[in-house]
């Protein structure tokens, strides 16, 4: 297993855009599941290195890198080569003796099919949620549980879409809007509850929204 050996502990820097892309893969001829994960895998690493604050993580990145290339490409010249290159591309990169040191367990871990949970990758990589946020593979639990519900609403909201149905959201926005009108032409609430056919109650609770979105 990795073992890691000493290094600064991390610095205060300015957090960068995010706007270097990593490497395209090539998946093309790869039908094994895990080499295709093992490869995505290695671009978020990629990407995480080159956008954000790397020093105190860059060895257990590297190593990782190394090992999720081999895994998925099983070409060990080509994994190490690749992961020196990163290296060199980063802005404050390691000697290359200290990579090939901190990285050379990842021929013994391949050997071992070691396979880590994602959970253990953001926790050993210092990934932050919002670092998180434009990974593809290595994913929290809470950030996969947050894209899973983006993504069912966007299914329901094309459902509703597709039925010339309003959300929820949208029926309560034109519901505001037509109360704000009537309360332009001075109508009361409960004349407004009437011709909405919605309780006095609901009335006044959307006046007070408009009101406080009008800072009124």
């Amino acid at each position: 297993s990795y073992k890691k050996t000493t290094e600064p502990s991390k610095q205060t820097q300015e957090k960068k855009e995010p706007k270097k892309l990593p490497s395209k893969l090539n998946l093309s001829g790869i039908t094994n599941k895990w080499a295709i994960v093992a490869l995505e895998r290695a671009r978020d690493i990629e990407y995480l290195l080159l956008n954000y604050p790397c020093v105190g993580r860059r060895e257990i990145s590297l190593f990782y890198y190394r090992l999720f290339m081999l895994q998925g490409q099983k070409n060990a010249e080509e994994a190490l080569k690749l992961t020196l290159e990163l290296n060199s591309s980063l802005s404050d990169p390691l000697p290359e003796k200290e990579v090939r040191a901190a990285t050379k367990s990842a021929n013994d871990e391949y050997t071992k099919q070691y396979k880590v949970s994602n959970q253990t990758l953001v926790e050993q990589l210092g990934i932050t949620p919002d670092e998180g946020k434009n990974m593809r593979s290595i994913l929290s639990g809470e950030e996969r549980k947050s894209r899973i519900s983006q993504r069912n609403r966007k299914q329901y909201e094309k459902r509703l879409k597709d039925q010339g149905k309003q959300t929820k959201k949208e029926q309560m926005l034109e519901t505001q809007k037509c109360i704000a009108e009537y309360m332009s032409l001075g109508w009361t609430n409960r004349e407004i509850a009437g011709a909405l056919n919605i309780s006095v109650k609901t009335v006044q609770r959307y006046k007070n929204e408009i009101k406080k979105n009008m800072h009124i």
